[in-house]
């Protein structure tokens, strides 16, 4: 029981941080499209699409 409510406990503050860190992420991620390299671009939209993914799960 008490491992079952520490878990829980876990999930409501880490799950935060791991949110918002995850956000920062994508938003940086937005800064390789700025500077017009094809490439580096795609390579940032594909890195977004699984740091959304990887949130998501």
């Amino acid at each position: 029981m008490v491992l079952l409510d520490a878990t829980q406990q876990l999930r409501a503050t880490a799950g935060n941080a791991v949110v918002f860190a995850g956000a920062t992420v994508i938003v940086a991620l937005c800064g390789l499209a700025v500077v017009r390299i094809p490439f580096l671009s795609i390579m940032g939209f594909a890195a977004q699409f699984v740091s959304i993914v990887t949130l998501s799960t």
